[in-house]
């Protein structure tokens, strides 16, 4: 055999050998599964994905700087602990120490990259005493006194701010027969954008039906349903014609159309809500009711002796909530709260108010000095063997909290005291990092929606802006799909 067949030979074992060797250590690899050259022994890795807000952090692995850019998705990580550390011009550096475990990915989808200076843009040079706002309405009401000439209706969703002030509307012209109401009570329902305005005119109780929807404001007076005023005013967002009032321990259904008054339509009622043409009552024994508002007819019950126990021993006043037909919340005068899940009762009292997270299933609480959190996801709500539930408190060494907002698809908090609005941020495992997004006047409102911030300056009352959540391309989007299906 000459030189060259068994040159070529020699060639051909080696590569089988290489390929023998290398197939197996690829497709290792790309199943997450490494070999240990110190232990000798077959290592099953986790993976690292994340995503910021601004996208387009460096990264830093155990002070090791990456190539990749976020989003990223870090590879065949043995089971460990290792500091993650984010880095972007202009904003402050993230830091945190993540657990990997084999064979799972830890996703930290939305990191919010906090700016090294908020940027502020001022809507315009009038200047205001409060701001009313309502859950989903792309609107509020920015008021320089309880009086209709003196309340102003602000959109967000204008394509630009003006400082001019014309996205700015009067709630009254001043030709109008109520430009001189003072207001005394404002009534809202959740996804309307209706409002009835309880005032005083010439000494005369008034009750004005208004449509923030509309270019120009015409109200309705409806002064004339009302012969007392009532405890509350409910109506269903996609019939706002329709109104229900509680009073004396009964609810009345008023037809703004025909005019007609129907009394004692549902009666022994505590409280009541309206949610998706639905009204749940609880009743004078604790039980809660559920009616359909079209049929008026009673749907379910839900009875516990063993959790209305609690509100029995108790002469006050509570508040239902229905945040699902699994999931019931009652709200004392006194801040106490329970719920229709194990222990019943969660806490005492001193419980100010509380947003609950739909799609997580999770119900954020605050006291005048912490904030807590009720995961209902954890466990199934229909078992019979369920798991009592523990409030998760978080403790930011604030007093006097006066309002909370889930933000970044609930993986931080936003809240307010009484001079400043804070930033939580949930995905910093066990610290609590906070962070001081702007001044605000004393004891006013605040709203956040869609990314921003609504309040107002300290120094003058002008209603400001801060976009909290930088906007993304829609490239980015379908980016950042394709890698998290990878996973």
């Amino acid at each position: 055999m000459g030189f060259v067949p068994k040159f070529r030979k020699i060639l051909f074992y080696i590569f089988v050998a290489i390929y023998l060797i290398l197939c197996p250590l690829l497709i290792f690899h790309a199943l997450g599964i490494s070999f240990d050259l110190d232990t000798k022994t077959i290592l099953k890795t986790g993976v690292i994905f994340l995503d910021t807000m601004p996208f387009g952090a460096r990264v830093y692995l155990d002070h090791r700087r990456l190539p990749k850019k976020t989003p990223t998705l870090i590879r065949n990580l043995p089971p460990g602990k290792y500091t993650i550390m984010l880095s972007l011009a202009g904003h402050l550096p993230w830091e945190g120490e993540l657990l990997v475990e084999a064979e799972k990915a830890k996703n930290l989808r939305h990191i919010l990259l906090i700016p090294e200076r908020w940027s502020v843009e001022t809507t315009s040079s009038l200047t205001f005493e409060n701001i009313l706002t309502w859950d989903q309405q792309p609107l509020l009401l920015a008021y320089q006194g309880l009086q209709m000439k003196k309340t102003f209706v602000y959109r967000w969703n204008s394509p630009k701010l003006s400082r001019s002030g014309k996205d700015f509307s009067a709630l009254s012209s001043p030709n109008s027969v109520y430009h001189s109401t003072t207001i005394r009570k404002i009534f809202s329902q959740k996804n309307s954008p209706i409002i009835i305005l309880q005032g005083e005119l010439n000494k005369h109780p008034k009750f004005l039906w208004i449509d923030l929807s509309q270019k120009s404001f015409s109200p309705q007076d409806i002064s004339d349903l009302f012969p007392q005023v009532p405890q509350n005013i409910l109506w269903d967002a996609q019939n706002p014609e329709i109104l229900f009032t509680l009073n004396n321990q009964s609810v009345s259904r008023l037809d703004l159309v025909s005019r007609a008054i129907d009394t004692n339509v549902f009666t022994n009622v505590h409280d009541s809500i309206i949610e998706n043409q639905h009204m749940y009552v609880l009743t004078n024994q604790f039980s809660i009711k559920k009616y359909n508002l079209k049929s008026e007819k009673e749907e379910w019950v839900l009875t516990n002796p063993q959790w209305g126990q609690p509100l029995l021993n108790r002469h006050q006043h509570w508040k239902i909530s229905v945040l699902s037909d699994q999931i019931v919340i009652l709200l004392s005068e006194k801040g106490a709260l329970l719920s229709n899940h194990l222990p019943y009762e969660f806490v005492k009292e001193g419980v100010r108010g509380l947003k609950f997270h739909a799609e997580k299933k999770q119900l954020l609480i605050f006291t005048e000095h912490q904030m807590g959190v009720l995961d209902f996801s954890s466990q199934a709500l229909e078992s019979l063997f369920e798991t009592p539930l523990q409030v998760s408190w978080i403790d930011t060494q604030d007093d006097h909290i006066q309002d909370v907002f889930w933000i970044n698809e609930g993986t931080q908090i936003l809240y307010t005291t009484r001079h400043q609005v804070y930033l939580i941020d949930l995905q910093s495992f066990g610290q609590t990092k906070k962070h001081l997004v702007t001044e605000i006047k004393k004891n006013t409102q605040v709203s956040y929606v869609d990314g921003k911030l609504f309040y107002l300056v300290p120094e003058n009352g002008q209603l400001s802006t801060i976009q909290i959540l930088p906007s993304r391309p829609s490239f980015f989007r379908l980016l950042k799909e394709k890698d998290t299906h990878a996973i």
